[in-house]
């Protein structure tokens, strides 16, 4: 066993690098979809902003650490805590909490709750086996009592943070809601044709969506949910530095926007032909038509650098 202690202890800290880089990436790449996960939890609403932030630089720091051999023993302990602390956590959900949230996050998206606790068991077991490796010269029950200390360390912090979130929302009552997933009865369901697709617009039961990787694609799903039918729109200006083109519908009316051109055509279904109705210098993050030719935009200004909120007015087609 002794030969080959250096290979299993190294194996163990890539393990554990590859997991938290991975984990702290896809948190950052949809970090706001991140913190809105964590603020419908049904044990952490109260503290999701702290978490959010605490969880991703603990995960990038234990990463650090293991890659270096000089603090390597000190990772292999971290991620033993860290290990522990989000088991409790999915303990606490299956068994304490209002309601069971949607098991997500980026590779274990498939797993059920029960599977994250056996995936999270075998990481801590993992830990448990490169802590003592690393500290063979040491007495094992130091290692022990060590272990147990990091385990009861978790344990209070996990727990302490859902009885104090607990006590903020349904004592102090603040203005955070909670939603509880599943609460909709599906009625029928239908499988679009690529992953791009988002919400657009609506008219009665007739759904329109734009695509993301096709800017000029309207997709519209009618009443009897039977399948998506593609429509192919067209703008008089093709010269354009497109970088970002969204498609808003407000039945008969639509438009196809681009704030970073910045740029705005119109156009009345069922033609499918937009005009270009604006082509200023005023830059826009979001956008939405209250009317023909009338909008709401967010922007950020020049000045203070802080997002404002405006109307922008297309002119009309001659």
């Amino acid at each position: 066993m002794r030969k080959y202690d250096p290979f299993i202890q190294t194996l163990i800290c890539y393990l554990f690098i590859v997991l938290f880089i991975y984990a702290a990436v896809s948190k950052l790449m949809d970090f706001e979809n991140f913190q809105i996960q964590l603020a419908q939890s049904p044990l952490l609403s109260a503290y999701a902003g702290f978490i959010s932030y605490a969880v991703i630089i603990a995960e990038i720091v234990i990463a650090l650490l293991l890659c270096y051999k000089r603090w390597r023993l000190i990772g292999l302990y971290a991620s033993f805590g860290l290990m522990i602390a989000f088991t409790v956590y999915i303990y606490l959900i299956l068994n304490y909490s209002d309601f069971i949230p949607c098991s997500c996050g980026g590779i274990l998206e498939k797993l059920s709750w029960e599977n994250h606790i056996l995936f999270n068991l075998v990481f801590v077991i993992f830990s448990i086996i490169g802590i003592f490796i690393y500290s063979s010269n040491y007495k094992k029950i130091a290692i022990i009592k060590l272990l147990l200390g990091v385990s009861f360390s978790s344990i209070i912090s996990v727990v302490g943070l859902f009885l104090m979130s607990e006590k903020k929302m349904k004592i102090e009552n603040p203005f955070i809601r909670r939603y509880i997933p599943y609460a909709v009865n599906f009625q029928d369901k239908i499988l679009l044709p690529s992953n791009g697709f988002y919400f657009a617009g609506s008219k009665g039961d007739t759904l329109f969506l734009g695509e993301k990787n096709a800017p000029l694609i309207l997709g519209t799903i009618y009443p009897n949910f039977v399948n998506v039918l593609i429509d192919t729109l067209k703008i008089d200006d093709m010269t354009l530095p497109f970088q970002e083109i969204i498609l808003h519908v407000d039945y008969p009316s639509f438009s196809l926007t681009d704030g970073h051109v910045p740029v705005i055509f119109e156009g009345v279904l069922p033609d499918k032909k937009a005009i270009k109705t604006y082509d200023q210098k005023s830059l826009f993050s979001k956008i939405e038509m209250v009317e023909p030719h009338r909008f709401v935009f967010r922007g950020q200004s020049i000045m203070t650098r802080e997002n404002i909120l405006g109307l922008l007015f297309g002119y009309p087609p001659e």
